[in-house]
């Protein structure tokens, strides 16, 4: 009996990290996947992370605090995580960096307990706790997050329905209108469809207006957590709140907040509510994708408030230089010459008319590149362009136009940003016009031998 007993005991541990093994092949492809792929190449780089839901990752923009802190950044943020998901990250994260920073929006929706029977949310916590391997911390988290099937930590288990969908899906690619750097990512402008979706369902939600009287205990420990970890790492942690149409939320998010402003007050935490902030920063209706999702410009104004705040309240941090190959605001900010183009425009038509003065082109990840319009304040808003090019082994010309809307303010000047995915290797004679009529030619590159 004993030996049948130990038999069954070594077989089921094995065939569980077995399974945990081989469950990287059965989680699928996903925005979540993506970003932790590009983490894993910056492993034991990053100085600042940053965790929490859609509000984080569309909100807190990694290139603008490289730029203005000298801190390698990296945004960890995932669609409705939970505060438990974002403990079991940040303790990974410190295992491979040197933080100096921990900085975690505590947006209510993070704050809510998970109950058992919830999968929706569940559904997202494991878009994120599957790019790690089985361990202890994962099954503690899993507990916390409603979970009581322990199995379900495994992604070979728990996704076995759909296995013949996940080994048909592709690659996963970022739209190329999708604004993405270090797991940052959002769309450029307002999107009325977007808005108009998005408030609508927020309407609906049957308990929003609703007021939260106060924090249930383990909410309050949850936070705690938080803080008591990152005392003992000795690394400091801010806790934000990002900008939200808090009218259209309702009353329950807003009592929320206050809630939770109140207890990180009585704690002693260090917090930064950016609802308060709006008119400082000069907020708007414009800098926003919907009434919950800053779009770029939104995050840029938000990401320079914190960035001045870091350098102000941690004052001790050693600011460095950073490469500007892939940071839009430091090719900018320094006028990189490290980049695949970079001129001035001297054509009196396109500075006077167009507004436009430099132009630059850069590898940002991948094959994802961008062209960057640097203009006049308060003149270059919006542009009309149109990206040409042939593929080495055809004479058919291929056309990318677009108008482009969601100018960026930045170091005094506008910017308009292009985006593309594209595999520069493999096209020929690519040229780049601008203008109403899109006739002005402001870049012309034959080939591209030496792009990595």
């Amino acid at each position: 009996m004993k030996e049948f007993v130990f038999k069954s005991i070594v077989f089921t541990s094995l065939f569980v990290f077995l399974a945990a093994y081989v469950s990287k092949s059965f989680q699928g492809n996903s925005i979540e996947l993506f970003s932790h792929n590009q983490y894993k190449s910056l492993q034991n780089k990053i100085d600042v992370a940053i965790f929490g839901t859609s509000h984080a990752y569309a909100t807190y923009d990694p290139r603008v605090l490289e730029a203005e802190t000298g801190l390698k950044t990296f945004n960890f943020g995932s669609p409705l995580q939970n505060i438990s998901t974002s403990e079991f990250l940040m303790r990974k994260v410190i295992e491979s960096n040197d933080l100096k920073l921990i900085i975690i929006d505590v947006f209510s929706e993070s704050i809510k307990e998970i109950t058992p029977n919830n999968e929706f949310k569940k559904r997202f916590q494991y878009k994120v706790l599957d790019n790690f391997g089985f361990s202890k911390e994962k099954l503690m988290t899993i507990r916390k997050i409603g979970e009581m099937n322990p199995l379900n930590s495994i992604p070979l288990y728990k996704n076995h329905s759909n296995w013949e969908r996940i080994f048909e899906s592709k690659e996963y690619k970022i739209n190329q209108d999708i604004d993405y750097y270090s797991g940052f990512h959002t769309a450029f402008v307002l999107d009325k469809k977007t808005w108009d979706k998005h408030e609508n369902n927020l309407k609906k939600v049957k308990f929003r207006n609703n007021t939260k009287e106060q924090l249930t205990l383990g909410e309050k420990k949850s936070i705690s957590r938080i803080l008591n970890f990152s005392q003992e790492s000795n690394i400091p942690v801010l806790f934000v709140c990002a900008p939200f149409f808090k009218e259209i939320r309702g009353k329950q998010s807003i009592s929320y907040q206050e809630n939770i402003k109140n207890y990180l007050d009585s704690i002693g935490a260090d917090y930064v509510d950016f609802n308060p902030l709006w008119k400082k920063i000069k907020l708007n209706k414009y800098d926003f994708v919907d009434p919950d999702h800053l779009n770029s410009r939104g995050a840029l104004k938000v990401s320079l408030y914190l960035s001045d705040y870091i350098l102000k309240r941690y004052n001790t941090f050693n600011k460095r230089e950073l490469p500007s190959k892939n940071n839009r605001y430091l090719i900018a900010k320094n006028n990189s010459k490290e980049i695949i183009w970079n001129s001035e425009i001297k054509d009196s038509y396109v500075n006077d008319s167009l507004h436009v003065n430099k132009v630059y082109l850069f590898k940002v990840f991948d094959d994802k590149y961008e062209i960057l319009i640097e203009g006049e304040k308060d003149k270059l808003k919006r542009l009309n362009t149109c990206l040409q090019y042939q593929m080495n082994y055809s004479d058919k010309i291929e056309k990318n136009c677009k108008w482009l809307n969601g100018y960026l303010e930045y170091n005094d000047k506008n910017f308009l940003s292009y985006q593309i995915n594209l595999d520069l290797k493999k096209i020929k004679d690519m040229k780049f016009f601008i203008g109403p009529n899109k006739k002005k030619l402001i870049i012309k590159m034959d080939k591209f031998k030496h792009v990595r």
